[in-house]
Protein backbone atom coordinates (compact mmCIF):
# COMPACT_ATOMS: atom_id res chain seq x y z
CA UNK A 1 0.00 0.00 0.00
CA UNK A 2 1.04 3.44 -0.64
CA UNK A 3 0.68 6.70 1.36
CA UNK A 4 1.18 10.40 0.72
CA UNK A 5 2.51 12.60 3.30
CA UNK A 6 2.66 16.26 2.43
CA UNK A 7 4.72 18.43 4.61
CA UNK A 8 7.01 22.10 3.96
CA UNK A 9 10.34 21.84 4.19
CA UNK A 10 11.69 24.25 6.76
CA UNK A 11 15.98 24.77 7.53
CA UNK A 12 16.43 21.26 6.05
CA UNK A 13 13.75 19.68 8.26
CA UNK A 14 9.84 17.77 6.72
CA UNK A 15 7.42 20.20 9.03
CA UNK A 16 4.56 18.00 8.81
CA UNK A 17 0.23 19.81 8.95
CA UNK A 18 -1.37 18.85 12.18
CA UNK A 19 -1.25 14.80 12.75
CA UNK A 20 1.01 14.38 9.40
CA UNK A 21 4.18 13.24 11.74
CA UNK A 22 2.58 10.89 14.18
CA UNK A 23 1.00 9.40 10.84
CA UNK A 24 4.09 9.16 9.37
CA UNK A 25 5.74 7.50 11.77
CA UNK A 26 2.77 5.31 12.68
CA UNK A 27 3.03 3.86 9.08
CA UNK A 28 6.87 3.31 9.43
CA UNK A 29 6.13 1.72 12.73
CA UNK A 30 3.91 -0.91 10.55
CA UNK A 31 5.99 -1.03 7.49
CA UNK A 32 9.26 -2.18 9.89
CA UNK A 33 11.78 -4.64 8.01
CA UNK A 34 10.05 -3.43 4.49
CA UNK A 35 12.28 -2.15 1.87
CA UNK A 36 10.72 1.88 1.30
CA UNK A 37 10.62 4.02 -1.72
CA UNK A 38 10.53 8.06 -1.02
CA UNK A 39 9.62 10.36 -3.78
CA UNK A 40 9.97 13.96 -3.06
CA UNK A 41 8.76 16.77 -5.03
CA UNK A 42 7.07 20.42 -5.27
CA UNK A 43 3.09 20.06 -4.22
CA UNK A 44 1.14 21.30 -7.59
CA UNK A 45 -1.75 23.15 -6.09
CA UNK A 46 -4.59 21.57 -7.85
CA UNK A 47 -7.88 23.08 -9.20
CA UNK A 48 -9.56 24.81 -6.24
CA UNK A 49 -13.62 24.13 -5.64
CA UNK A 50 -14.35 27.69 -6.53
CA UNK A 51 -12.47 26.95 -10.03
CA UNK A 52 -14.71 23.72 -10.39
CA UNK A 53 -17.71 25.63 -9.67
CA UNK A 54 -17.18 28.55 -12.22
CA UNK A 55 -16.14 25.68 -15.16
CA UNK A 56 -19.51 23.87 -14.83
CA UNK A 57 -22.05 26.51 -13.67
CA UNK A 58 -20.92 29.33 -15.74
CA UNK A 59 -18.04 28.43 -18.90
CA UNK A 60 -20.06 24.79 -19.31
CA UNK A 61 -23.60 25.84 -18.72
CA UNK A 62 -23.51 28.85 -21.16
CA UNK A 63 -22.18 27.35 -23.58
CA UNK A 64 -24.56 24.26 -22.87
CA UNK A 65 -27.22 26.71 -23.41
CA UNK A 66 -26.03 28.14 -26.85
CA UNK A 67 -25.66 25.09 -28.68
CA UNK A 68 -28.26 23.25 -26.93
CA UNK A 69 -25.39 20.40 -26.12
CA UNK A 70 -25.85 19.00 -22.58
CA UNK A 71 -23.32 20.54 -19.93
CA UNK A 72 -21.05 16.81 -20.13
CA UNK A 73 -20.59 17.17 -23.87
CA UNK A 74 -19.61 20.43 -23.44
CA UNK A 75 -16.75 19.47 -20.81
CA UNK A 76 -15.84 16.75 -22.72
CA UNK A 77 -15.93 18.65 -26.32
CA UNK A 78 -13.71 21.27 -24.30
CA UNK A 79 -11.16 18.74 -22.59
CA UNK A 80 -10.37 17.36 -26.27
CA UNK A 81 -9.94 20.86 -27.71
CA UNK A 82 -7.73 22.90 -25.45
CA UNK A 83 -6.12 19.44 -23.47
CA UNK A 84 -5.04 17.52 -25.87
CA UNK A 85 -1.69 17.22 -26.78
CA UNK A 86 -1.52 17.74 -30.31
CA UNK A 87 0.57 14.57 -31.58
CA UNK A 88 -1.86 12.83 -30.06
CA UNK A 89 -3.86 10.81 -32.92
CA UNK A 90 -6.45 9.68 -31.27
CA UNK A 91 -6.97 13.13 -28.80
CA UNK A 92 -7.69 11.98 -25.44
CA UNK A 93 -7.75 14.95 -23.57
CA UNK A 94 -6.40 15.67 -19.60
CA UNK A 95 -8.66 15.08 -16.80
CA UNK A 96 -9.69 18.74 -15.20
CA UNK A 97 -8.96 16.92 -11.66
CA UNK A 98 -4.98 17.26 -12.80
CA UNK A 99 -5.10 20.50 -13.73
CA UNK A 100 -2.76 22.91 -11.11
CA UNK A 101 -4.88 26.09 -10.19
CA UNK A 102 -3.02 27.59 -12.78
CA UNK A 103 -3.53 25.69 -15.31
CA UNK A 104 -6.99 25.69 -15.33
CA UNK A 105 -7.08 29.34 -14.96
CA UNK A 106 -5.42 29.69 -18.43
CA UNK A 107 -7.68 26.38 -19.74
CA UNK A 108 -10.53 29.37 -18.35
CA UNK A 109 -8.95 32.31 -20.22
CA UNK A 110 -8.27 30.29 -23.30
CA UNK A 111 -11.75 29.19 -23.49
CA UNK A 112 -13.02 32.65 -23.35
CA UNK A 113 -11.27 33.99 -26.41
CA UNK A 114 -12.28 30.85 -28.32
CA UNK A 115 -16.08 31.41 -27.49
CA UNK A 116 -15.88 35.06 -28.06
CA UNK A 117 -14.00 35.04 -31.53
CA UNK A 118 -15.53 31.76 -32.93
CA UNK A 119 -19.09 31.70 -31.28
CA UNK A 120 -19.79 35.04 -30.36
CA UNK A 121 -20.39 33.92 -27.16
CA UNK A 122 -18.85 36.16 -23.96
CA UNK A 123 -17.97 34.30 -20.91
CA UNK A 124 -17.54 36.29 -18.22
CA UNK A 125 -14.16 36.57 -15.90
CA UNK A 126 -14.57 34.94 -12.48
CA UNK A 127 -14.37 37.03 -9.71
CA UNK A 128 -12.04 36.88 -7.28
CA UNK A 129 -14.46 34.53 -5.71
CA UNK A 130 -13.97 32.40 -8.81
CA UNK A 131 -17.87 32.13 -9.05
CA UNK A 132 -19.61 34.34 -11.09
CA UNK A 133 -23.13 33.96 -11.49
CA UNK A 134 -23.36 30.68 -9.45
CA UNK A 135 -25.84 30.13 -6.91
Amino acid sequence: MKSIFYFTAKNGKMVFPDRGAGMLRSYLIASEGKEMEAILGVRKKIRSNQQNRFWHGVVCKLLSDYTGHTPEDIHYFLRQKFLSEPEDVLKIPKSTTSLSTIEFKELIENVQIWASSDLGVVIPDPEPSGEVGVI
